[in-house]
């Protein structure tokens, strides 16, 4: 059972720090303490940030060979050539990117948390969002670094055999345990079980992807009718 994080009233810099580091240990009490605080607060940088170092996270697989064998041939041909400039660019439409999805899931997982019974507010399911994304953010600068510092840890040899690099290993039980953060905080603002959090979120991807579809059926029929 997750313990109450106190407030501190008269160390409003510590109250602004804390967060980032007991939304490892006890999200629910983080994100309820934040949402009772200012759900809005920060919300937004952190989707935007997650989204730039996204990029940074995709150039860096592309270089220590990691990048998908699934990705088209133009994708990787324009990432090796893209340059400090266009990595740039990326980062920042990526960011943008991050920022959009934060408020189009906030709205699908408002609406399908609500129709399980959960009592959140969009801001408030936002703000579960946006702060799950804080560890990731942890994870992907992490890779970065030891990228750049062991490259070995993080690069397939080349003529060595197929294997997955350290790193890479290391990745996907966090790849969980940033995961299992996200449903603890959706539950929290909801006030449900996170089992039910993952429910939600099923549900709103579903809805997601039946509106896509008939938003290509429609064009791809407006297209015939022309």
């Amino acid at each position: 059972m997750e313990g109450q994080i106190e407030a501190s009233p008269a160390h409003p810099v510590a109250d602004l720090v804390t967060p980032w580091f007991t939304i490892w240990f006890s999200p629910r009490a983080t994100i309820r303490k934040i949402v009772e605080a200012d759900p809005r607060r920060f919300a937004v940088g952190i989707a935007w940030i997650a989204g730039a170092l996204a990029a940074l996270d995709l150039e860096m697989q592309f270089n220590s060979g990691q990048a998908s064998p699934n990705m088209p041939d133009f994708v990787i041909n324009w990432l090796g050539s893209i340059g400090s400039l266009g990595l740039a660019g990326l980062a920042f439409s990526l960011g943008v990117m991050g920022v959009i999805m934060l408020y189009l899931l906030g709205f699908l997982y408002r609406w399908s948390g609500g129709v399980l019974g959960g009592t959140a507010k969009a801001v408030e399911v936002r703000a579960a969002l946006a702060w799950t994304q804080a560890p990731a953010i942890y994870v992907t600068i992490l890779g970065v670094a030891i990228a750049i510092l062991i490259p070995e840890a993080a690069a397939r040899q080349p003529g060595a055999p197929p294997t997955i690099p350290w790193w890479s290993l290391v990745r996907i039980p966090l790849g969980f345990w940033v995961f299992a953060i996200s449903l603890k905080t959706l539950g929290e603002v909801h006030r449900f079980s996170a089992w039910r959090a993952l429910t939600a979120m099923m549900l709103g991807n579903f809805a997601l992807g039946v509106a896509l579809l008939l938003g290509i059926a429609a064009v791809m029929v407006g297209r015939d009718l022309v």
